[in-house]
């Protein structure tokens, strides 16, 4: 069977070439009459066209593609950007790097080579390592939307960030109104800009109110978890940054005897969404409370401005948004008996 093309719809309908191709781009297109696009239309689906999306995209130097490059799997982002993505007409390319700089190097290397419209990425570190990749983004003019911290090089991109403040101060406090004498936060083997913030308010909240605490360094797997569990003065209040790393303290505290709340009240940081209905703090055995990142919302911000930037073609910069976490309280934490 003969490869159908425009011009086959166009000598079928009795049209120009280039009436069908704006028709089928655009079906709601009034320069044409009602009954002209109706006829394009049912002409194309009664023969099976299938549009050219290469050729599509050389024509016109877009590829209706975004690319997305994040450090973990985090389903709540990646529907939600899918969605937002199909939503405006784009399909959406995702790499998962596990942290590993090499990965990331590579998975945005391949991005470039894929003529990506624009770029959602979530760098794993904020280290120089990535000038030249930076440089080659900046070449190629890939529009970039930053999740969480935007690094240094390219002064056009956007940026959506995250306010942890208010929450961990809420979480503090209720540390401190229910009597805890020692406060933790467990963070990662990362420097990331993120968890840097987040340390640094930790670290000035006690030493503005004088309280006995300490940053803790560990892996998921428990290195470092171990060892605080066998030095921390009780009742202890605990942050933990993400949720695997929560899931994991959860699991060596209840091995050592400890209760939670009664020994140890306990804060996550994440609250990750799972299958669109159930949060990682809700599933775990005990419930735990937790500082809720708005990780849909920011997929969905930063495809948004990566959309509107690119119908102006480049030529402003895309915006920073700041968007606010919540805290969520459940078992793991007990309810206030005096106001801080």
């Amino acid at each position: 069977m003969a490869k159908v093309t425009i011009q086959t719809i166009a000598d079928a309908v009795g049209v120009s070439k280039g009436a069908v191709s704006q028709c089928l781009r655009n079906p709601g297109l009034t320069r044409f009459s009602k009954e002209t696009r109706q006829r394009i239309l049912d002409k194309a689906r009664e023969l099976n066209y299938v549009a050219n999306q290469q050729a599509a995209s050389l024509r016109g130097g877009r590829t209706h593609c975004l690319g997305m490059v994040v450090p973990w799997n985090t389903p709540e982002v990646l529907d939600v950007a899918e969605m937002e993505a199909k939503k405006h007409g784009y399909s959406l390319s995702i790499h998962f790097t596990d942290t590993d700089l090499d990965a990331e190097r590579q998975a945005l290397r391949h991005t470039i080579s894929q003529r990506v419209d624009g770029l959602i990425w979530l760098p794993s570190d904020t280290a120089w390592e990535y000038k030249h990749t930076i440089d080659q983004l900046q070449q190629a003019g890939v529009r970039t939307a930053f999740l969480e911290v935007a690094l240094p090089g390219l002064p056009e991109a956007g940026l959506v960030e995250v306010d942890y403040k208010v929450p961990m101060k809420l979480a503090l406090d209720g540390f401190r109104a229910t009597g805890c004498r020692e406060f933790l936060l467990i963070s990662s083997l990362t420097h990331h800009h993120m968890r840097a913030n987040r340390i640094t308010y930790f670290k000035n909240y006690l030493k503005r109110h004088k309280l006995k605490g300490r940053v803790v360094v560990s892996n998921l797997e428990g290195e470092g978890m171990s060892e605080a569990l066998e030095d921390f003065t009780m009742p202890v209040g605990v942050i933990c940054e993400s949720d695997w790393r929560t899931l994991s303290f959860i699991n060596l505290a209840k091995a050592r005897g400890f209760r939670i709340p009664e020994d140890i009240q306990l804060v996550g940081v994440g609250d990750m969404l799972l299958g669109g209905h159930f949060r990682v703090g809700e599933l775990s055995e005990v419930k735990y409370s937790a500082i809720r990142r708005p990780s849909g919302e920011m997929a969905r911000q930063a495809v948004h401005m990566l959309v509107e930037a690119l119908k102006d073609n480049g030529k402003t910069s895309l915006p920073k948004v700041q968007l606010a976490s919540e805290l969520i309280l459940r078992r793991s934490t007990l309810p206030a008996t005096k106001a801080c």
